[in-house]
Order: C-alpha cells, then sequence, then structure tokens
C-alpha cells in the first residue's frame, strides 16, 4: 500500500506500530469519530495515527492565510485560529480541525461571500449587498421611465383635448349670418 520509516511516522502523529510478521496488509480504517487512522504496508507493519499530522500543517496554513491578509480585519479568524490551537494541544483534534478550517476559510475569504479577498472587488462587502443595491438602481430607473411615458402621454392627451376644446369654442363662437359690410354693397 505505502511504504514509511519510523522516523516519518513518528513526525506525522504516529502513536504505535505493529508488526504483523511476513503478513502484508494492504488496508486504511479511520475510527469511527475520524481521530485515528489505521493503515497497513507492504513491509508487515501496521500503524496507527492520530488527527495530529493532519492539523499541524493545516495550522500552519491558516496561520499564512492570515498573515498574507493582514490588510483585512483577519481578527475574528485569529481568535479561531487560537481556539484551534487550544483545542489541539487539548488534544481534541477533532474541535481543532473545526476551527482551523473556518479560520483559514475566513481569512481567505473575509466577507465569506465565496469570493476570494484577491478576486473580489470589494473584500469587506457582501457582494449580495452590492448587487442588490445595483439592482435597487436598476427598478428605480425602469419606475422612473415608466413613470415619465405616462406624465407625456398625459400631457399629450391633455393638450390635444384642450386643442379641441377650443377649436369648438371658435366654431361656436362664429356668427351664423354673415352680413359683408363692404363699400360696394352700401
Amino acid at each position: 500500500m505505502f511504504s514509511i520509516d519510523t522516523a516519518q511516522a513518528q513526525e506525522h502523529g504516529l502513536l504505535w506500530k505493529y508488526e504483523t510478521g511476513s503478513y502484508c496488509v494492504n488496508s486504511v480504517s479511520i475510527s469511527q469519530g475520524g481521530e485515528y487512522i489505521a493503515a497497513g504496508s507492504l513491509q508487515g507493519y501496521v500503524y496507527l495515527f492520530g488527527l495530529s499530522w493532519m492539523i499541524s500543517p493545516l495550522i500552519e496554513d491558516a496561520k499564512k492565510a492570515i498573515s498574507e491578509n493582514e490588510r483585512y480585519n483577519v481578527k475574528k479568524a485569529e481568535e479561531l485560529l487560537s481556539k484551534a490551537e487550544s483545542e489541539f494541544n487539548a488534544r481534541n483534534y477533532e474541535a481543532a480541525y473545526s476551527y482551523v478550517l473556518k479560520a483559514k476559510s475566513l481569512a481567505l475569504d473575509i466577507d465569506q461571500d465565496g469570493v476570494t479577498n484577491e478576486e473580489d472587488f470589494a473584500p469587506t462587502i457582501k457582494n449580495i449587498y452590492i448587487y442588490t443595491f445595483a439592482f435597487a438602481l436598476l427598478v428605480l430607473a425602469a419606475l422612473t421611465t415608466v413613470s415619465l411615458c405616462v406624465r407625456r402621454r398625459m400631457t399629450k392627451k391633455r393638450l390635444e383635448r384642450e386643442m379641441i376644446s377650443e377649436k369648438e369654442t371658435k366654431e361656436k363662437a362664429k356668427p351664423e349670418i354673415e352680413v359683408d359690410l363692404s363699400e360696394k354693397n352700401i
């Protein structure tokens, strides 16, 4: 399955090593809570590891992510990393694992909107707020346009009515009999 020497195993949280004799054990098992991993090898050994081998590099990755993103407010990520380290030192590996993942995630995406700080045009503001504001402006512009069109149409109709009314008034004001008062007839 894999080859591992004792020095490597010690570095990665080896809890114990069992010799199976000449038998090759080609399997990997994880405890129900996920705290331990047992792995066989082609050299006739079974190894038992604790989660510490996996969490130590994650803590270092989280520290690096936090230091690279210090220009943002990473206080919450630092608090989570501190909790992860405390839980790790208390050998509560599940909690440490959970905290360290949250700390790294928060450091890389400070507003937790799914876009990393480096790719986010406004990393400290959730993008949903920006999109909602833009959408509201678009709706406002559309409503203003509709309102202006309706007002223009109503003004046009009013002017047409006034013109028709003025025309009718002029026609009613005309005398029914026209008298020619020119000098020829007199």
